[in-house]
């Protein structure tokens, strides 16, 4: 007996040992970078996830999340496989054919197919939907005509071969056109979903529903104003499975972003220029991106420099030494309109198409286009020129460096008006100014959209500009270049520093991919670790 209470004993003290030593294991758990919930803020709430109208920065930020089109982009900006699991297109590429993965499904379940995007691409060319991004998808065959009322929407290039086989038969040879479907106008829409939200689709979180990777969550996903709470979608089944458990997105406008880094309460947030040091000192990662030019934007409708010689005279009066020593701090001068980080298939634009020759100073010929303006509109001098501008120190130095070349070499005094961002930027987009210093950037990559928002700034079109246009599809690198040199030539735009973006990411994120251009962020490969 006594031989068995000894043996007891002995077991029992073996077995608190095995509990001591398993309670320990527990404690030390190691900590791996999937399943875990990303934190983001957003500025506002957005307007509607109805990925064909959708157009605001919040909503983007968020459709990335929720939908997936034909392909995806990656961290260089190349098309990845998406919904398509692979394409192919002729030798001209005017017709591509996508061919869509079995598994694709909405976060219902149901089968994704190829009707679905005939269903949404139709939708977003559509008049009845006024969608604002429809001119996204006039390289596609017929779309332009639907758009304008002259055809039904039936007639638009896009066909289902079969359940899960695309057809889409563009207007011109276009062969990055793959990378253009990865855009929310392109994404699918179930015709039975959208039928069923009787006019709400898009506007409640049950108004929702997504084929990405990820979806709302069923109760309380989106609270107007206050949050968007995302959860893996269970039936996703794209080529990269979710890492993250989710997204929360808080509907917020953050004054103090690197304390909201420090307080955990944000895995990525654009930051400031001034920022970026202290960012950098509390060991966060900086990604920054040169994406946007600021430069002296004409309005080529005002009735003084809707004359090109009017804008010659200006802009060949200019000394670049004396306005690169006013180009504000953390800006670099700007040689070209276009910045230099835009991107083509894959490549910077710039590598490919080399730099351009800006209008040298020249004050005779500076001279004479002003008389030939004054004799061609049938003046005597010169009417008031208001300048436009932000309201910042920095910005008003440049400005007033101008000024003063312009005084000195054409003897006209110029005004100058101040105003804040928000004011600058509707009053140049809604054409009502002469002169002004402008940032210009876009929210998609590639020479082409830029382009366009410099046209669309400054108002201008010509003939030999539109014929252009028509071949930047085709011909997209020399097109562009040619475009840009003529716009340099006409005197429609006249860059001077360039500016760029900055991303703080935590440090132990992984796998996170930015698209600068769009301000959208992909959390569907991120991983990240517990902070210490």
């Amino acid at each position: 007996n006594e031989g068995k209470m000894v043996l007891k004993r002995v077991c029992c003290l073996l077995l608190c040992v095995i509990m001591c030593f398993s309670a320990s294991a527990c404690g030390k758990k190691e900590d791996t970078p999937e399943n875990k919930l990303f934190y983001c803020y957003i500025s506002s709430d957005p307007v509607s996830l109805d990925p064909q109208v959708a157009t605001d920065g919040a909503a983007q930020m968020v459709l990335e999340s929720l939908f997936e089109g034909l392909v995806r982009l990656n961290g260089d900006g190349l098309a990845e496989p998406g919904v398509a699991e692979r394409w192919e297109s002729g030798e001209d590429s005017t017709v591509f054919t996508f061919y869509l993965r079995k598994d694709a499904k909405w976060s219902d379940g149901t089968p994704v197919t190829a009707d679905d995007f005939v269903f949404g691409m139709q939708r977003t060319v559509d008049p009845q939907t006024k969608s604002s991004s429809a001119s996204q998808l006039f390289c596609i065959r017929n779309a332009q005509e639907i758009n304008a009322g002259e055809l039904p929407k039936e007639q638009l290039g896009v066909e289902s071969v079969d359940r899960y086989t695309l057809r889409i038969m563009l207007a011109y040879s276009y062969d990055d056109f793959p990378s253009q479907t990865a855009r929310s106008a392109f994404f699918p829409c179930s015709r039975s979903f959208f039928a069923a939200s009787a006019g709400r689709y898009g506007m409640e979180d049950v108004q929702v529903l997504g084929n990405g990777a990820f979806s709302l969550r069923k109760k309380s996903g989106w609270v107007h104003g206050s949050y968007l709470r995302l959860v893996r979608n269970e039936f996703y089944a794209g080529e990269h499975a979710a890492v993250p458990s989710g997204v929360l997105f808080t509907v917020k406008t953050v004054a103090d972003p690197l304390a909201a880094m420090e307080e955990h309460k944000a895995d990525v947030i654009a930051i400031g220029e001034e920022d970026v040091q202290q960012a950098e000192a509390d060991g966060l990662a900086v990604q920054s991106f040169t994406n946007t030019t600021w430069g002296l934007c004409f309005n080529t409708t005002d009735a003084l420099f809707s004359d090109v010689s009017a804008r010659r005279a200006l802009v060949l009066s200019l000394s670049r030494d004396s306005l690169y020593a006013a180009v504000p701090k953390n800006c670099i001068r700007a040689d070209n309109i276009i910045p230099p980080e835009t991107s083509y298939m894959g490549k910077t634009y710039r590598s490919a198409a080399g730099s351009c020759t800006l209008p040298q100073t020249d004050l005779s010929a500076a001279k004479q286009q002003l008389s030939q303006a004054i004799a061609n509109l049938g003046i005597q001098k010169l009417p008031a020129v208001t300048v436009l501008c932000l309201n910042d120190e920095e910005t008003k130095i440049a400005v007033n460096a101008m000024l003063g070349e312009w005084r000195s070499a054409l003897g006209y005094y110029f005004n100058l008006e101040p105003v804040s961002r928000e004011t600058l930027e509707k009053r140049v987009a809604a054409g009502s100014y002469q002169l002004a210093l402008v940032p210009v950037q876009t929210g998609e990559d590639g020479p082409r959209s830029f382009l366009s928002a410099v046209c669309g700034l400054a108002q201008y079109s010509s003939d030999a500009y539109d014929a252009l246009v028509s071949r930047l599809y085709s011909d997209t690198v020399a097109a562009a270049k040619e475009a840009e040199t003529l716009l340099l030539d006409e005197a429609v735009f006249y860059p001077m520093y360039y500016q760029s973006r900055y991303y703080a990411v935590a440090n132990t994120i992984t796998g996170l991919v930015i698209h600068p251009f769009g301000g959208t962020v992909d959390f569907n490969g991120a991983g990240k670790l517990d902070p210490s």
